[in-house]
């Protein structure tokens, strides 16, 4: 009987060991399947975290848009607003062929007050991902500003020589009073009634030659953007409008008398060419001429009325190019220009307003209005070639602008991410 005792023991124990190790293999599953579970769960809130910075990325970059848009629409009318047209604006790209919408955005806006000696608006920008969870909003403070706002403004230099006479604001990168102390007084001196804005530099300003009126100084201004010219915009109103006889294309270049348009019913609003444009005489109305190429001065320019102030008709000369006066035009003579001239410095050009010839060959320029341009080179406007440059400005080009299809600077120089339900921040 006792070897079949001893068989028992052993069978028992080895149960035992057995038993032991499936308890220990559950355990060990369990235990695995509680690390993969949590690994999973883990893998899901890093999917899903990143699924939501991807959207508020999304969103974020719809808010930008949302700014562009109101860059946009401001640079074409300052006097823009948003609208129902700019709530919920989709925003959509292309992938592999297909449209794909990233999210919307909605605009909103109210007055800036001054920055800077600049007018300026607030400008609130709402964007959503497609879900429309994850909203992001960026507020923008915009300058906003008509480019006839200063006599003469551009972004590059501008070098003021002897025998000018300067009787409002003027705005440039650097400004340079360039005194001829070869010229005898009152030749050689420089006048300025008005302030001189600057973003880099002013230079010269304190000789004696250069004659500050009461009040003018120098102010360091923020950068900003030119206005320049949109072709496409102007190309397609020219078009448009041409059937009405309130605009007229040409596609190659274009020789303008003004005179023309005095007894025309209705009179154009705007002219374009894709070439250079010749342009002299009296104008009836407010006009907008647009050129792709150069803008070409062959003669006076000026209003063919008596009003004064906001009646008077202006003239608005928009160049892709550059703007100039022939050297064969008022050689000796004097010449009269009133226009708001403008060149935009495209396909390689520089962007300024040139009278060509030698120094000093022509009589004298008589100029009202204002000019804006991008500048190249040595000076944004050279008018050297005339011996006496009197620039006297044309406030109603700024007041009350009636060139019609003006363009306007359009700036952020302030944004910052906030809230959607905070206030805008005070004027």
């Amino acid at each position: 009987m006792l070897p079949l005792r001893i068989s028992f023991r052993k069978n028992a124990i080895a149960e035992n060991e057995r038993g032991v190790a499936l308890l220990a293999g559950v355990m060990i599953v369990f235990f695995l399947s509680l690390m993969i579970g949590a690994a999973l769960l883990r893998s899901q809130m890093l999917l899903k975290e990143v699924d939501q910075r991807i959207d508020s990325h999304y969103a974020f970059y719809c808010a930008e848009a949302g700014l562009d848009r109101a860059l946009f629409e401001l640079r074409r009318n300052s006097n823009w607003r948003p609208g129902p047209g700019e709530q919920g604006v989709s925003i959509t790209i292309n992938q592999g062929g297909n449209p794909v919408t990233l999210g919307t955005y909605s605009l909103s806006a109210q007055d800036g007050g001054v920055f800077q000696n600049w007018d300026t608006v607030w400008v609130r920008s709402i964007g959503y991902e497609a879900g429309g969870l994850t909203p992001r909003t960026l507020v923008a403070r915009i300058i906003v500003a008509n480019p006839a706002k200063f006599l003469v403004l551009t972004l590059g230099s501008l070098h003021i020589v002897s025998g000018a006479s300067v009787d409002f604001d003027i705005f440039g990168q650097d400004i340079y009073f360039d005194v001829n102390e070869t010229l005898p007084s009152p030749q050689k001196d420089i006048n300025v009634n008005g302030d001189v804005y600057y973003i880099r530099s002013v230079n010269g300003d304190r000789n004696p030659a250069v004659k500050f009126g009461t009040g003018s100084s120098t102010i360091n201004s923020p950068s900003i953007t030119f206005a320049g010219v949109d072709l496409n915009r102007y190309r397609t109103l020219a078009q448009n409008l041409t059937s009405t006889g309130e605009g007229l294309y040409d596609p190659d270049a274009l020789s303008v008398d003004l005179d023309s348009y005095s007894s025309t019913s209705p009179a154009p609003k705007i002219i374009f060419a894709e070439g250079d444009i010749s342009v002299h005489g009296d104008y009836p109305n407010s006009l907008i001429i647009v050129s792709g190429g150069d803008i070409i001065l062959d003669g006076d320019i000026g209003a063919n009325s008596t009003e004064t102030g906001p009646l008077r008709p202006q003239l608005g000369l928009l160049a892709q190019k550059d703007v100039t006066i022939p050297a064969t035009t008022a050689t000796g003579t004097d010449m009269n220009l009133e226009a708001f001239v403008m060149a935009n410095g495209g396909s390689g050009s520089q962007g300024n307003f040139i009278a060509q010839g030698s120094p000093r060959t022509k009589g004298s320029l008589n100029f009202s209005g204002a000019i804006a341009v991008r500048g190249a080179g040595r000076t944004g406007v050279d008018m050297n070639a005339f011996q006496q440059r009197n620039y006297n400005f044309n406030s109603q080009l700024s007041a009350n602008n009636s060139i019609p299809f003006s363009p306007f600077i359009a700036n952020i120089v302030l944004w910052n991410e906030v809230e959607p339900t905070d206030p805008f921040p005070p004027p």
